[in-house]
């Protein structure tokens, strides 16, 4: 593949300092850099840019003089040298502030500290320097304690979904058996199976609200001797993708990459420390969950409000209570849930003073009826478990409709022609969107085929997302390379087709599949969801799309359902819907 290297025009530098994990860290407003870069064949090279932790040497920034916007991490937000650092900085800080908030119990910064390195000194007696400690943990205390003690210990960490099936769970270890699998009494079942079908693998049960001595020590320093020569280059996590095309992959990132992450969305969202009460629905097996839901308010010597589980009113009932001031919500779905609830219009989130989504597109009248009735930005963002956050919706700069926003901190950004990776696509065309930068992965683990790492030869990730830029930098998703839909010579974007049929009146949600053609190759088919307490006339439907649609992007035929299936992380279960169609067509 044919390296792309910009050119840069000078302006000036640009600090690269930070403060140290020790230091005092009050809040300031960053600062950002606006810039773009071209190659030698002129075309432009959207990203950001900070110096690698893997790539020392290279000096600061110097700022190009025309095009996009980009940026580096604000230079007031602290640089830990690991994930246990960043927990310890905050112990130190703030010791009798309330860390996280679970069902009504509070848990200090103290003792949050002290049960981590208590667990953590037990798995490092357990689990070799580098192993892995498998966690079969819905949201709780015990995944928060769980999580940081791995880290804490040197070993990987590599959150479950306890909610799998049996097989799938084994499944996930095709190739490697963890050295220990850590639940609490409602996944025991769950890792008992996995601990079968992996050879035997030891367990430990927790129980984080089980009463603790506080023997009056140092608890950030009780973290940090755990593992005094922990490195930040050394791996931390193994994420598992969500398998939605096909089996999931174990995604190793490392200390460096996961800190760096936290700090880029800080930085575009504007994130102060002492002060943000951050409520969290998104499973903290995702990288969601995890990278931003988990660390952020942990870094920032903050609190996290931990919810069980998605449930409209319980979220509205404690956004209200707790006085939350960000909302990580998650996939589109989830604010249309809010919007819909009874209970909305009585509840008072004048507080709130941001709300996040992704892993699903955000319709722009869901954004505007949120802004509209709550007064506060809907900032949509895209990443996935290889690497979060890559591009997002910063909170000072103006939103456009439909586009995810500009690349993070960190971030290079390339689109590649899908057919030849090694032609760039011009401002405005789609292609592949690539990327490169310190939060993304360092590579797919426990493979059966380990050559298969996800990464090119010059570093950069392939999405397999097809989208396109404009000329100031925004990035707009057109759709999944593996979505698209060939009929007859013709590339049509489901995406594109379910933003259309969205528009129509009756239609609350839709989503749409090719299906096999024996002249054309495939056709689109549309799955769609009614408006509450209303139905959707498929016969007026069809022949809305004909007149409204080009002749290729037309579905040949539509269904209707109570609702769009959906995996553990809330994403759309296309692969689901595949076989429902295959189940009602064949024959």
């Amino acid at each position: 593949m044919r390296s792309l290297k910009p050119m840069y025009s000078c302006t000036g530098p640009v600090s690269t300092t930070s403060t140290s994990a020790g230091s005092s860290c009050p809040p300031a407003a960053p600062t950002f850099l606006r810039a773009a870069t071209f190659n030698t064949s002129g075309i432009v090279i959207y990203h950001t840019y900070l110096p690698r932790p893997d790539r020392p040497g290279r000096g600061p920034m110097q700022a190009p003089a025309r095009g996009c916007q980009t940026a580096q991490v604000a230079p007031h937000l602290h640089a830990p040298a690991t994930l246990a650092h960043l927990l310890a900085h905050s112990v130190a800080r703030a010791p009798d502030r309330t860390a996280l908030v679970f069902g009504g119990r509070e848990t200090s910064y103290r003792e949050l500290g002290l049960r981590v390195a208590a667990l953590a000194r037990e798995l490092k007696q357990r689990v070799p320097r580098g192993g892995i400690v498998a966690a079969a943990l819905a949201n709780s205390p015990e995944c928060v304690v769980t999580a940081f003690a791995a880290f804490a210990a040197g070993v990987r960490y590599a959150p479950l979904n306890p909610f799998y099936g049996r097989s799938e769970l084994a499944t996930l270890f095709r190739a490697q058996a963890p050295d220990l699998i850590v639940h609490n009494r409602d996944s025991a079942a769950a890792a008992r199976a996995l601990a079968e079908d992996t050879g035997g693998t030891a367990l430990l049960e927790l129980d984080a609200t089980a009463p603790f001595e506080d023997d009056g020590g140092d608890a950030a320093g009780a973290i940090l001797s755990v593992c005094p020569d922990l490195s930040p280059d050394e791996p931390a996590l193994l994420i598992f993708t969500g398998g939605t095309t096909g089996l999931s992959k174990a995604v190793e990132h490392s200390h460096a990459g996961m800190v760096f992450s936290v700090r880029a969305h800080c930085t575009g969202w504007e994130l102060r420390y002492d002060v943000e009460r951050i409520l969290d629905v998104a499973p903290l097996f995702h990288i969601w969950g995890l990278g931003f839901s988990m660390l952020a308010p942990l870094y920032l010597a903050s609190t996290l409000i931990l919810l069980p589980r998605y449930q409209p009113e319980q979220v509205l009932q404690q956004l209200q209570r707790q006085r939350a001031t960000v909302f990580a919500g998650g996939p589109a779905p989830i604010y249309a849930g809010l919007l819909a609830s009874p209970e909305f219009a009585s509840t008072d989130l004048g507080h709130l003073t941001l709300a996040l989504t992704g892993g699903s597109p955000c319709p722009q009248p869901l954004r505007e009826a949120w802004m509209q009735k709550v007064g506060t930005p809907l900032l949509e963002g895209w990443g996935m478990s290889e690497g979060a956050p890559l591009v997002y919706n910063w909170r000072s700069r103006p939103q456009r409709p439909s586009s995810v926003g500009h690349p993070a901190p960190g971030i290079e950004l390339r689109l590649v022609d899908v057919a030849d990776p090694s032609r760039p696509v011009p401002v405005g065309e789609p292609g592949e969107v690539c990327v490169r930068g310190p939060q993304v992965m360092r590579g797919y683990r426990l493979q059966e085929n380990p050559a298969e790492t996800g990464l090119d030869a010059d570093g950069w990730l392939h999405s397999g997302d097809v989208g396109y830029l404009d000329a100031d930098g925004y990035l707009y998703l057109v759709d999944r390379m593996k979505e698209m839909i060939l009929v007859g010579g013709y590339n049509v974007y489901p995406r594109q087709v379910e933003d259309h049929i969205r528009q129509y009146p009756d239609v609350a949600d839709v989503a749409v599949v090719g299906i096999p053609d024996p002249y054309l190759g495939e056709n689109p088919y549309a799955f769609v969801v009614a408006r509450r307490g209303g139905s959707v006339d498929v016969d007026a439907l069809l022949a809305w799309c004909q007149e409204t649609l080009v002749k290729y992007k037309r579905p040949v035929g539509i269904q209707v359902l109570d609702e769009l299936p959906r995996t553990g992380a809330n994403k759309l279960d296309k692969r689901r819907l595949r076989e429902i169609l295959k189940a009602t067509t064949s024959g």
